[in-house]
């Protein structure tokens, strides 16, 4: 029952591996501390044609430098086929954009670009946090 689950799952994701080679597609990365408090790292590959997770990472006594990150996206391009990649997604943080100048220098063909929801996210928080001035600070008589 499980290989023939397998087997369908795999039929499903079949049109989006065909539409890599004609279209390109994106290799999306995040990174979130799990329920278990381990640092976990996902990969994604997106088409024209949809989403298809590709694996997750457990960084579990890892130092998440830019090197570990780049080797980490550089293997998923690689397993992926650098031909068929276009573009690189991560969040704005500085490693990140560091990472995207290795993968950039070594596939010139790929871009980095940073994630504009997460970046959206960042600019919401800012505006939205609460600030200490003399019209909203409390007054205790």
């Amino acid at each position: 029952m499980l290989q023939r689950e397998k087997a369908n799952i795999l039929k499903l994701l079949q049109p989006i591996k065909d539409t890599c080679p004609k279209k390109g597609a994106s290799i999306v990365t995040d990174g979130w501390t799990g329920a278990q408090r381990r640092p976990l790292i996902k990969f994604m590959e997106i088409s024209s044609f949809g989403p298809m997770f590709l694996k997750a990472i457990d960084g579990t006594g890892e130092y998440k430098d830019k090197h570990y990150i780049a080797i980490l996206i550089l293997h998923t391009i690689e397993k992926v086929r650098a031909e068929n990649v276009v573009q690189i997604i991560t969040d704005n943080a500085l490693v990140c954009k560091d990472v995207g100048s290795i993968v950039e220098g070594t596939y010139p063909h790929i871009f980095w670009t940073p994630c504009v929801v997460h970046t959206l996210n960042l600019a919401l928080k800012s505006i939205c946090a609460p600030k200490n001035t003399p019209s909203n600070e409390v007054v205790h008589l």
